[in-house]
């Protein structure tokens, strides 16, 4: 009888047991419904705000006209003399460029630069790109601003990334007062299944295989047969390999012939039909100022250095004597 009895107690123990966790769970469910309703309604008061916000941005950027502190004016005037400069070695070596990335955005959506940029970004066939960087440094002497003009076909960014792509840095002793990024495009012989995710994925391994040391040509060399680079001219064109967020692949006719959109009220070469590029850039809504939006943090850098304004006027005035001259 006693074993009778410890098997029975047993048994309601267990089904006590039972009961709890059945219970708990389906406590637990309810708090997990409870916790998903909240969790709705957090998100759609959530959406609400941002959505006001971003019509509330996209009325101020579009629509008003904002002017900038002067640490923002001079440093976007520095930028503006280097690029005029970098349109003058073109123009004599017969090279070919176009506003590309958030500086075409800004000369399309707001006529000169987005209102949060700090940067200018502009584009070259591969072909005028290696012969840009074997050529402007000898501008850069000859007009004796080999000291203040530095040109890298890779660089290391002040927080550490590895950036592949030809970047000029504008230095006045150990500052740096401006930058401006360059990036190649390519003709390919046809587009490859997935060509954004392998872009990226190539990118990757650019930047990887570079920065341990390895040789430049044989890198991208290997990257351009993966993604089916053609040396000589076809009728695609894709944003080169060192770009790590651009993708986009389009026909030849979008990119060429070139022409102009104001930017910053100065004519500066463009895609042929820039609404397309932009769109394969960033989407059917690009003349809407989007909800997140990427900053350098390069005014707050500037901000920190003494005598910042007049520096830049210095600088200033040495490139706009060299472009009238030119």
């Amino acid at each position: 009888m006693n074993i009778i009895n410890r098997i029975k107690n047993k048994l309601l123990n267990q089904s006590d047991m039972y009961r709890f966790y059945e219970n708990e769970y389906k406590n637990n469910t309810e708090r997990i419904e409870k916790l998903e309703k909240s969790f709705k309604k957090y998100k759609r008061q959530n959406n609400k705000i941002n959505n006001s916000y971003n019509a509330f941005f996209n009325n101020l950027f579009i629509y008003h006209e904002i002017e900038p502190k002067e640490l923002v004016k001079l440093s976007r005037g520095l930028i503006l003399e280097i690029l005029d400069f970098i349109d003058n070695v073109c123009k004599k070596h017969d090279m070919q460029w176009w506003l590309f990335g958030g500086t075409l955005l800004g000369a399309i959506r707001h006529q000169g630069y987005i209102p949060w940029d700090d940067d200018c970004d502009i584009n070259m066939l591969r072909e005028d790109y290696e012969k840009f960087y074997k050529i402007f440094p000898l501008e850069l002497k000859e007009h004796g601003i080999d000291d203040h003009i530095e040109i890298n076909t890779s660089t290391i960014t002040r927080n550490g990334v590895y950036l592949p792509f030809m970047k000029l840095n504008y230095w006045l002793g150990h500052e740096n007062l401006a930058f401006i990024d360059i990036f190649p495009t390519d003709y390919v012989y046809d587009i490859i299944p997935n060509h954004k995710k392998v872009h990226k994925q190539e990118n990757r391994t650019v930047r990887e295989r570079l920065h341990n040391g390895e040789d430049r040509e044989t890198v991208l060399n290997d990257a351009f047969e993966k993604l089916h680079v053609s040396k000589e001219k076809t009728d695609i064109l894709m944003v080169g390999v060192e770009d790590g967020i651009a993708t986009l692949a389009c026909d030849y006719e979008i990119v060429f012939p070139l022409t102009t959109a104001k930017y910053e009220n100065k004519d500066y070469p463009c895609p042929n039909d820039y609404n397309s590029y932009l769109k394969g850039l960033y989407g059917e809504n690009y003349m809407k100022v989007p909800k997140t939006a990427g900053i350098h943090g390069y005014y707050d850098y500037l901000s920190t250095h003494e005598n910042v304004h007049d520096k830049l006027r210095e600088a200033i005035e040495i490139m706009h004597e060299i472009n009238e001259n030119f």
